[in-house]
């Protein structure tokens, strides 16, 4: 139990290089709070020990549906190209927070982008602008599910759309 309170103090302080020994020494995560877990998740996904970060996330997630550690695991999941498992998790995040749900979908389009699944990426992403008109990541990734499927002429327009989008951000 100690060793998870030093290893979170120390993570808080973004010393994750001396908390991960601490963390690694740790027997019953279990046991600890759901901000020394994401602390201890967060400081495993950045050694990119993926598995270990993954397990510790998933206890918090179990607990209480942890929306930090819910990232982290989809993070973890895509990295290791375990992308239905992320997916699984990004749709949860939309669900379960809807004011950042354009966020979600659209890292779960750029998912199924990636596994060559054009189209079912391209619905994700009308999802995720649906969610957020504003959001010029979300027309972003909507724009280059477009350029994927080889409409050039949309994606001409939604890629206008979002540098449009992102002066009117910047100023």
């Amino acid at each position: 139990r100690r060793n998870m309170i030093l290893g979170a103090i120390l993570a808080t302080d973004s010393n994750f290089d001396t908390a991960l020994p601490l963390f690694t020494k740790v027997k019953h995560p279990e046991e600890a709070v759901d901000c020394e877990l994401y602390t201890a998740a967060k400081t495993f996904a950045l050694a990119q020990n993926f598995p270990k970060a993954i397990e510790i996330a998933t206890i918090a997630i179990d607990r209480s549906n942890e929306q930090k550690c819910l990232e982290i695991r989809a993070s973890c999941y895509s990295t290791m190209a375990r992308f239905s498992d992320a997916r699984q998790d990004y749709e949860t995040l939309a669900r379960t927070k809807p004011l950042w749900a354009s966020d979600y979908l659209a890292k779960e389009a750029t998912l199924l982008s990636r596994m060559n699944k054009p189209n079912e990426a391209l619905v994700v992403a009308e999802r995720a602008v649906k969610a957020d008109p504003t959001d010029c990541g979300a027309q972003m990734v909507k724009g280059a599910c477009l350029e994927q499927l080889g409409r050039y002429g949309e994606a001409v327009e939604v890629l206008t759309i979002t540098r449009n989008l992102a002066k009117k951000t910047v100023s």
